[in-house]
């Protein structure tokens, strides 16, 4: 069980964006109610509390962090989007930042996740979207963390030995873009959006403290719980790709192994979704049906053709990575499955390696992010 406080940045009416009726403490507050009902959607393992109850209410910036801190949260989330005051510039500065607590420095990974998550839904539409990084600010007459609702959330700590001290080893203050630049405030003004950011950000989080959301629906083969025998189970060898057909809005079901049943579904990476193209060495008998074994060793995917279609092919190479994906390296994407085990459209043949931290890949066009892609997804082009 983990506790996350979330806290809606400012209040009603404040900070008017360039987008007809954008206004930075209303967009926060609706945002935070989605994250909630997506945190808690499907587990009773994440318990959410708000710093506010309305969006009228104002707390002072380091109450609304002591929140945190009074009901001993793991994570601590403020919600905000960015701003610059000169004019001239509001075109010119865009992207999600992350400001983590000088003194939680084992937050980065996750702060790192969130704002890949975010760019992943923002960019595509946007144009202009991408991270930042993770940040800190620190107070040039305190020595601790500069902004207020930090350093509630780590109760005023000034060392790391204070801070790791406390149930929080969380603490973000998330600007969600720029409302002062006309693409990112007009996508921010779009409930529906907001949804999608929201989904996001609390699939990361429960993805990172290895909590499932419920189970996925079966979509194929069998009903919940059934489970057929793996013996025998007849293999034809095969080389090529799969393409998923089905446009179900749940999308398909990635197995972990050669059975049916919701007890066997790969909840971190699936479900799959209309478009996604997989390699696959193998088909499998399974009960009456088949399955296609997946290059990636991420599973097993149906071969019904009502819901995917097979191309073979003599060319097809293995993909288990020759040499160590780095930084720069241009690429092409074998599985279009971002880290989190979303997806992404693939409108480019080939796409730059922004950035490399363990397994984690970070691709793009120019310096515009596309997503964040797990390795083994891709290939050195």
């Amino acid at each position: 069980m983990i506790t996350v406080v979330i806290d809606p940045g400012h209040y009603t009416g404040y900070n008017k964006g360039v987008a007809a009726g954008y206004y930075e403490g209303n967009a926060t507050f609706r945002l935070a109610q989605y994250i909630k009902e997506e945190l808690q959607s499907g587990t009773d393992q994440v318990k959410v509390i708000m710093t506010k109850g309305t969006m009228a209410e104002n707390p002072s910036v380091f109450a609304r962090g002591k929140v945190a801190v009074s009901n001993r949260a793991t994570v601590f989330l403020s919600l905000h989007s960015n701003a610059v005051a000169d004019a001239a510039k509001y075109e010119k500065a865009y992207g999600v930042s992350v400001y983590r607590s000088l003194f939680l420095p084992d937050s980065e990974d996750l702060g790192n996740k969130l704002a890949d998550a975010i760019v992943e839904i923002m960019a595509p539409v946007t144009g202009v979207t991408y991270s930042r990084g993770v940040l800190t600010r620190k107070s040039d007459i305190t020595g601790k963390d500069y902004y207020g609702v930090i350093r509630g959330a780590v109760n005023s700590a000034g060392t790391v030995a204070q801070a790791s001290a406390g149930a929080v080893k969380h603490a973000f203050i998330i600007e969600h873009g720029f409302h002062t630049n006309s693409r990112e405030c007009a996508f921010l003004t779009d409930d529906n959006n907001l949804k999608k950011i929201a989904k996001a950000e609390a699939y990361t989080i429960k993805e990172h403290f290895g909590i499932i959301g419920g189970s996925l629906p079966d979509h194929v083969g069998g009903s919940a719980g059934q489970k057929i025998p793996q013996e025998p189970l007849p293999t034809t060898k095969v080389v090529g790709r799969v393409k998923v057909i089905y446009e179900g809005q749940d999308g398909l079901s990635i197995h972990t192994t050669p059975e049916w049943g919701s007890h066997n579904l790969n909840t971190k990476k699936g479900p799959v979704h209309a478009g996604e193209i997989f390699s696959v060495t193998e088909k499998v008998k399974v009960g009456t049906e088949a399955m296609y074994k997946l290059l990636s060793g991420a599973g097993y995917i149906t071969a019904s053709e009502k819901y995917v279609t097979f191309t073979a092919s003599s060319q097809e190479q293995s993909h288990e990575v020759t040499r160590e994906i780095k930084a720069g390296d241009t690429v092409k994407v074998l599985r279009n499955v971002t880290y989190t085990g979303g997806s992404f459209k693939l409108y480019r043949d080939k796409y730059t390696v922004l950035s490399v931290s363990g397994n984690r890949a970070v691709i793009g066009i120019g310096k515009v992010v596309t997503a964040a892609v797990n390795v083994r997804d891709i290939a050195v082009a």
